[in-house]
């Protein structure tokens, strides 16, 4: 280990400092001279933009704040309204009401334009309810196109039901002691509950929401034509709804019988006709013309059937007649040879109701009485019944057959 001795303290003055360079301690204040401020320049970052950009930045700021103090507030009341969907727009179609209806007739349709959603401040708003008060109030007579929104007859649901299978859109039947007839869930998050009675239409956009559109149709005298709309669409919806769905389904010798929620309700019948059924009522010689099917598919063991889908619907104002033609084969496996269908409008009037107390089987197998059959439900193709199939005639001969189960409907 080396041990170094301390060099000793010099007592020479040292080196002195050139003139041109300032002793830090010089700028030290002393106890007895006051302080002194130094004279000090801060650069700021702005000192080195051009000018030319700061200008530009300027403007852009000021530009930004004049747009973001212009922009209005948008009201998000109006999102709620009732909105056409793709499930909802196939049951507002024009056949669920008769095309004189006098519900058609007394209010003409708004464009389709105008049915869509409302963005906007609540200003626009005000000064439309003031136009249509004003205009409601000229009017001496009062609307009779707004009704009541019932679910009856519908059965209740425990779940959501969709308003047309594969859609989306759905609904769902409050109990009988429930505070709601009906609960509308449609795409995009809108939900519309009928109350009771169904005088009062909540619009909101949650199941757990408070409501944000109510329309109560006490106060239909001040309702805008907006709020017409919404109530009518619903309304449209719901009818077209019923339409679709069973009521009662009769099991029959004629067929198979389904009577549906609307009013009137539609008729459905269905049956099936078969070189085997022989033990099937029938008012014609059907067997003969599937006798001579079998011949044609060069084979005695081959047998067909014959399926029949009758629809009569007095809300679309037509009457449907579906046929498939089905042959059996040896091997166990079917092949379907043929399908028609048969659409024929009704007229304005029916008189069914008027031979409610006829009875079904007075002379029904003759031609003439297939001409007045044909009258009697509304048909006016009497000149273009002998060109129909024999199964065409035989599904009318058996929904005129089967009147008085489904004509007893109408009214309950």
């Amino acid at each position: 280990m080396i041990r170094r001795r301390p060099r000793p303290v010099s007592s020479e003055p040292g080196p002195e400092l050139p003139e041109d360079i300032p002793s830090i301690l010089a700028d030290r204040p002393t106890p007895g001279t006051p302080f002194r401020l130094a004279d000090l320049k801060i650069n700021s970052p702005t000192d080195d933009t051009p000018s030319p950009l700061r200008d530009l930045e300027s403007g852009w700021k000021e530009t930004r704040r004049r747009h973001l103090s212009d922009t209005p507030i948008i009201n998000k009341r109006n999102n709620v309204r009732f909105a056409i969907t793709s499930s909802s727009s196939a049951l507002l179609t024009p056949p669920t009401t008769p095309p004189t209806s006098p519900r058609l007739d007394a209010a003409e349709p708004e464009p389709k334009a105008a049915s869509s959603t409302q963005k906007g401040n609540g200003k626009i708003d005000e000064e439309r309810r003031e136009k249509s008060i004003s205009a409601q109030a000229c009017s001496d007579h009062p609307s009779t196109n707004i009704r009541p929104i019932l679910s009856y007859p519908l059965p209740p649901t425990s779940r959501p039901i969709p308003l047309i299978k594969g859609k989306k859109d759905t609904i769902i039947v409050g109990l009988p002691g429930s505070a709601y007839e009906l609960i509308l869930i449609l795409v995009g998050g809108k939900v519309i509950k009928i109350r009771r009675g169904g005088y009062v239409a909540e619009f909101g956009t949650g199941k757990g929401k408070d409501a944000e559109l109510v329309l109560n149709l006490d106060n239909a005298q001040m309702w805008n034509e907006q709020d017409k709309r919404d109530w009518k669409n619903v309304g449209d919806v719901v009818e077209g709804f019923k339409c679709i769905t069973p009521r009662v389904k009769m099991y029959l010798p004629l067929g198979q019988l389904t009577i549906t929620c609307s009013q009137p309700p539609n008729i459905i019948l269905n049956f099936q006709l078969g070189s085997d059924s022989g033990n099937v009522p029938s008012h014609t010689n059907i067997g003969v013309n599937v006798d001579s099917l079998n011949e044609q598919a060069g084979s005695i063991h081959h047998r067909s059937k014959i399926r029949v889908r009758v629809a009569y619907s007095r809300c679309s104002r037509e009457m449907k007649i579906d046929t498939a033609y089905t042959f059996d084969r040896q091997q166990g496996r079917r092949e379907e040879r043929l399908r028609t269908r048969r659409v024929i409008p009704l007229d304005d009037h029916s008189r069914h109701q008027e031979q409610r107390n006829s009875k079904p089987t007075d002379q029904i197998d003759s031609n003439s009485n297939l001409k007045r059959i044909s009258r009697e439900v509304g048909l006016n193709v009497t000149s273009e019944l002998d060109q129909w199939r024999v199964e065409e005639k035989e599904g009318l001969r058996r929904l005129w057959a089967l009147r008085c189960e489904w004509v007893r409907w109408d009214e309950t």
